[in-house]
């Protein structure tokens, strides 16, 4: 958009320069010599100040097209800055938290490890896995469907 609005801008400006450049000042009648591209489009003064207003409402049109194309892909360009910022800071507490869970992962062995060193090596309960480390849910679920496994056989 603000392509267009810059070939209508530079058109309506080349057309104007044209127009300004032929006016050879002889007060107030037309120039015979302004021509576009082979056609003399004004004969009179209130033609060519008639065509002067219509070159000047392109020319803002061109300009008001330019201004509302730079805006969009500003404000385009500032809503991926806000999406980019805002994935680094999910990712920065995505970070934290996953060292957070780690951290509380190797506390839980160290803790696992040191018990299961004081403790006799074989399972003593229903909740505990056959490597005699203490289980979720999952676990105690295996356990129970394998005991109801071996009593169906």
């Amino acid at each position: 958009m603000a392509a267009i609005g810059l070939l209508l801008l530079v058109g309506a400006s080349v057309i104007a320069g044209a127009g300004i450049g032929a006016n050879r000042g002889d007060g107030g009648t037309a120039p015979v010599s302004f021509d576009l591209f082979g056609y003399y489009p004004f004969d009179s003064s209130t033609q060519l100040f008639v065509g002067g207003i219509a070159l000047g409402a392109v020319a803002m049109l061109g300009l008001a097209m330019i201004v509302v194309g730079l805006r969009r892909r500003a404000s385009a360009h500032r809503a991926v800055r806000r999406e980019r910022a805002k994935t680094r800071r999910e990712t920065k507490a995505l970070a934290r938290e996953r060292d957070g869970l780690a951290a509380e992962l190797e506390s839980t062995r160290t803790d696992t490890a040191a018990g299961s060193a004081a403790t006799s090596t074989s399972p003593t309960g229903p909740n505990r896995s056959a490597t005699g480390l203490r289980g979720g849910w999952l676990a105690r679920r295996r356990h129970e469907d394998d005991r109801v496994g071996a009593d169906s056989v």
